[in-house]
């Protein structure tokens, strides 16, 4: 069961660790993905991201997402 919504997310560049998106909100998704429990009627869901667009880092020129 997939449950999303539209939200912001700062990223910080895997290749350089510069915080690129202090002024720049990237649009994602928030996927909210059900897992298995031991207990049957116990439902936990975790919440993943998903970026809509790619960025480049405004220091190294590398894609953070």
């Amino acid at each position: 069961m997939k449950k999303s919504m539209e939200r912001s997310l700062k990223l910080k560049c895997s290749g350089c660790g510069h915080w690129n998106c202090i002024s720049i909100n990237i649009p994602i998704n928030k996927i909210f993905i059900e897992q298995s429990t031991p207990e049957p009627k116990v439902k936990a869901y975790v919440p993943m991201y998903e970026p809509l667009e790619v960025l480049k880092c405004m220091k190294c020129e590398k894609s953070t997402s």
